[in-house]
């Protein structure tokens, strides 16, 4: 008598298929009620994870030059030191006086060079078009005839994820 209780209570304790949860829905779910058809719904009031948005990183660019006419340009680095850096590094290549200064560094911006044959104006805005109107206005103001683009560019942000 005591082999057959103890057999039939590993019969019963022994899942003999996949397991449910209440109603027969799968985890997480619930059946749900006033329909004619057995289904099964999502656990109302259960939170799930919302997903982050896109990242950016920022992009730098910068802006050296001389006296005498050299410039250092660069574009689309990973921090303004590094712009600052590059951009004086580039100046001094090029230059004979090896007197560059920084005109400016930028973020997640476009910048312009814009030139007359004895003055250079630098700026930078949200758009190539922003920066140049300013840019030749400066010029204009000044008094030159005749102002060019030297130099048009952006450093725009980069996403990551």
């Amino acid at each position: 008598m005591k082999k057959v209780v103890l057999s039939l209570a590993v019969l019963v304790a022994v899942p003999t298929g996949p397991s449910r949860a209440e109603g027969g829905c799968p985890a997480g779910q619930i059946p749900y009620s006033g329909t004619s058809l057995a289904s099964c719904g999502p656990i109302q009031g259960g939170s799930t994870p919302a997903s982050p948005g896109p990242s950016w990183a920022s992009r730098w660019g910068a802006i050296a030059t001389d006296d005498a006419g050299a410039f250092g340009i660069v574009a689309q680095l990973d921090s303004k030191s590094a712009a600052k850096a590059q951009a004086l590094k580039e100046c001094r290549d090029r230059s004979a006086k090896n007197k560059c200064r920084l005109s400016f560094a930028y973020k997640n911006q476009c910048a312009v060079v814009v030139a007359s044959r004895t003055e250079s104006f630098s700026e930078s805005a949200a758009t190539i078009e922003e920066a140049l109107e300013s840019a030749s206005q400066a010029c204009s103001k000044s008094g030159e005839s005749e102002c060019w683009i030297y130099y048009s560019g952006c450093s725009l942000p980069v996403r990551v994820r």
